[in-house]
């Protein structure tokens, strides 16, 4: 049977989102295939889905991050299996493509020896990691960061192009096309429903439009130098690889014959954060004082004599003093201190409220609780600190950790913030407070809790009259300090780097980049009068630079001027509000920043906030996958309508009532008032304990109930008592959202709700066809034919018919 439609999609992009898409919509397509059976065998129900795929690189799944040359370490996990209902009953051997933590290890295990070999002569500290990732039995544990971002970059290619094979082989719904060396520079949106793409090859200059029935744009993070157009070639900003750096060190005049770093040399950094550690450790085969260790807990040692040689050979320049990226102390969300003063109970009453920052109040609790648990005062936590002191204490808090010592500051701050950033509050067992808390949150909580939690927090914030509040302001300066923390270097990446600030091989000055100058005496790069043989440049993510992005100015309804205002599911918006045919997971919704004239910086139009993470990237690889799915059966339900709109019915109909959803919101009013009581009571021990550690301890012992609280007041002074009072008066109303106001916080569906979704989209279609074999007992059968999944097959020609002057491979 010929298929009589042909749902066509175009991707913008093969990096991490739209390789481990394409995977994920094969699972959910294997995992309903019993569902989609009963359609086609009974119903006469078909479809078949054809992707076009445009890449600018030669690889797949990489993006600029897992570049199979990067030497650098990863940061986070290595994730397994996805979260596909159903994925239990797909056949492992393709299932195992999707499993990136099963593919390092069985990649790995068996060679661990020679990889670790690699690793100690192209980045000692990536080596470090790896050693302290081998389990006793020889095996790679991948729950914790372990391999080079080039080595998941390999490993991930391979799992594509083999799944790719499987699909080709295995499920004729499903046709993928890649066209390689070929970029993506606009979009033409002026039929909604059939949305263009303007394609060109790499490296030439013809540019062809392609019509979809859908497209999804993952472009990746657009990158740029950090430095003017004249000092960018003095640069070495290309990916973080052992051997181009040793070429740009020995062009640089900084190499001596043997390979290391000539005493007397100096070398420039621009930025103190997680990239900078990446290219950083990459100097330590090129230093003699850095040696490797069995006996170091760290796993290396620096020989302070031959260090003497090397003061001052790396100066970090950075914007500000502010404080470099943390190393990942906190091994979970298990809180390791006294008593802490926010349950997840009240960290959720917080989330309710409408307009509300959240975050400033979550980090006045968070701070306290360290005080208590360190035996501080509120005012000696987290203080601000030049960047060698932050080094400093970074450096001897990577030691107590190594010693199996928890609780440190740095440690508690990121077992907090972990927290609080995905909605969950300071709690010894988080887990068993989860379990109690979503047995009466099913409207706020079910499928919330992490990323999606997480992605949405900005998204009231910086909306309406609230961009332009101090609120706004104060949110984002919290904001930035968790998202350094949340997404902190892992202690052996982290203390190699410590370290050299520690020995005085590496410190830190405050300038800003575009003063970076190229000296017209010496040609060398050159900042306030001081010179450097090499600077070592990251780029940075600059929104600004992406020319798919700018191609929607005035073809997309907005938040802000510049800013999409995307639908449910992360559809563009006509600018009638009307769905257009199009998604995207990227940079569009991380919104933009101004400043006000008092030199404030404000965020607005912010619908996600996380880009350029690989969990970010599987979140929406899967829920992406099981609406595609829907939006290719839609037409079954309502030939006439988008299937976007037949969707949002779909979504409309598996939401609670506003009864219950007002009835579960409203039972937190008390906890916010508590909440809030305790704030104010926080407040009060402060002023009552100065600068007396032992007395605030005393005193915010008695935090945790009315009672308590009330003895600690009659004590006070009549002053401290009436401001205490006051704040008390003036506490704000609980201010819960509706439904609809609650929903609009978050961008994309929960996986709860795409799950019921997909069931009663089945249902409907099932039940339409059988009122339809009522009504037309002795007529035969009518199809409402998408396309057929079984007759369907993979042209045997790779090159669309569609596509001629497109080169496939």
């Amino acid at each position: 049977m010929a298929p009589d439609r042909v749902t066509t999609w175009g991707l913008s992009g093969l990096g991490p989102r739209n390789a481990q898409f394409l995977i994920h919509l094969a699972i959910v397509l294997l995992a309903n295939e019993a569902q989609l059976a009963e359609l086609r065998d009974s119903y006469g129900i078909h479809f078949l889905l054809k992707f076009f795929v445009f890449e600018k690189q030669d690889q797949p799944g990489v993006g600029d991050a897992f570049q199979t040359t990067c030497d650098a370490t990863i940061n986070s996990p290595v994730p397994g299996l996805p979260d596909i209902v159903g994925i239990e009953t797909v056949d492992p051997t393709f299932t195992a493509y999707a499993d990136l933590a099963s593919a390092v290890s069985a990649t790995l295990n068996a060679g661990s020896f020679d990889y670790l070999a690699k690793l100690e002569k192209r980045n000692p500290a990536a080596a470090i990691l790896f050693r302290k990732a081998l389990l006793p039995n020889g095996n790679l544990n991948t729950s914790i960061p372990c391999i080079t971002r080039g080595e998941w970059g390999r490993i991930q290619i391979d799992n594509f192009n083999k799944a790719l094979d499987y699909i080709a082989a295995n499920i004729p719904a499903l046709d993928i096309t890649v066209h390689y060396f070929q970029e993506v520079l606009s979009t033409d949106f002026s039929n909604p429903k059939k949305p263009a793409l303007l394609v060109k090859k790499v490296g030439e200059t013809t540019r062809t439009s392609y019509n979809f029935d859908f497209v999804t744009l993952n472009n990746g993070m657009p990158l740029i130098s950090p430095v003017s157009a004249e000092v960018a070639p003095k640069a070495y900003s290309l990916t973080p690889n052992h051997d181009t750096l040793r070429a740009y060190l020995t062009k640089c005049g900084v190499l001596c014959p043997e390979g290391y770093i000539i005493p007397g040399k100096s070398i420039a950094f621009t930025g103190a954060a997680l990239s900078f550690y990446d290219y950083a450790n990459l100097l330590l085969p090129f230093l003699p004082c850095f040696r490797l260790s069995d006996t170091n807990p760290a796993g290396f040692e620096i020989d302070e004599n031959l260090a003497a040689n090397y003061q001052g050979l790396i100066t970090v320049i950075s914007h500000s003093a502010r404080r470099p990226a943390p190393p990942r102390t906190a091994p979970d969300k298990n809180w390791r201190g006294a008593r802490p003063f926010l349950p997840t109970r009240e960290m959720h009453a917080a989330r309710l409220q409408s307009n509300y920052d959240h975050l400033s109040g979550a980090y006045t609790f968070l701070v306290a609780s360290i005080a208590r648990s360190t035996g501080k005062v509120p005012t000696q936590v987290d203080i601000s600190k030049s960047a060698e002191q932050y080094m400093a204490a970074y450096y001897a808090e990577n030691n107590q950790y190594l010693a199996g010592e928890h609780g440190t500051e740095t440690d508690l701050l990121c077992t907090g913030f972990t927290a609080i950033a995905i909605g969950a509050g300071l709690e010894f067992n988080p887990k068993a407070a989860e379990d109690e808390i979503a047995k009466e949150t099913p409207c706020t909580r079910e499928g919330r809790i992490g990323w999606p939690f997480f992605s949405a927090a900005g998204v009231e914030i910086t909306s309406g009259d609230m961009i332009y509040t101090n609120d706004n302001v104060e949110f984002y300066k919290v904001w930035h300090l968790l998202h350094l923390t949340y997404a902190a270097s892992p202690v052996p990446i982290q203390q190699t780097v410590a370290a050299l600030f520690a020995s005085g091989i590496a410190t830190h000055v405050t300038g800003k980049f575009k003063d970076i100058y190229i000296s017209p005496k010496s040609d060398t790069v050159t900042i306030d009068g001081h010179e450097f043989d090499a600077l070592l440049a990251p780029k940075l993510i600059d929104r600004d630079s992406d020319p798919v992005f700018h191609s929607l100015v005035g073809q997309v309804k907005e938040r802000f001027p510049g800013v999409p205002d995307y639908g449910k599911g992360g559809h563009y918006q006509a600018p009638d509000g009307k769905p257009v045919h199009a998604f995207d997971g990227g940079i569009g919704g991380r919104g933009t920043t101004f400043r006000d004239e008092a030199g404030n910086e404000h965020t607005a139009g912010q619908q996600w906030n996380e880009t350029n993470s690989y969990s970010a990237a599987t979140t929406f690889a899967t829920n992406h996958a099981q609406l595609v799915l829907m939006l290719s059966i839609a037409p079954a339900i309502d030939p006439e309508a988008s299937p976007i709109e037949t969707v949002s019915r779909l979504y409309e109909q598996i939401l609670p009532s506003t009864k219950a959803f007002d009835k579960e919101v409203r039972r937190f009013e008390d906890t916010w008032t508590e909440m809030q009581t305790k704030l104010c009571f926080l407040r009060l021990c402060e002023r009552l304990a100065g600068n007396d550690a032992a007395k605030y301890r005393e005193l915010t012992d008695k935090a945790f109930t009315t009672r308590d609280r009330a003895s600690v007041l009659a004590t006070a002074d009549a002053g401290a008592q009436a401001s205490y009072n006051q704040q008390l008066q003036s506490l704000p109303d609980f201010n819960p959202p509706t439904l609809k106001q609650f929903e609009a916080r978050f961008a994309f569906h929960t996986k709860t709700q795409l799950n019921a979704m997909l069931t009663r989209m089945f249902d409907q279609i099932s039940s339409n066809a059988k009122d339809m074999d009522q009504d037309q007992v002795s007529a035969p059968k009518r199809s409402v034919s998408l396309c057929p999944i079984a007759e369907a097959r993979r042209p045997t020609n790779t090159a669309s018919p569609r596509f001629p002057s497109l080169c496939v491979f």
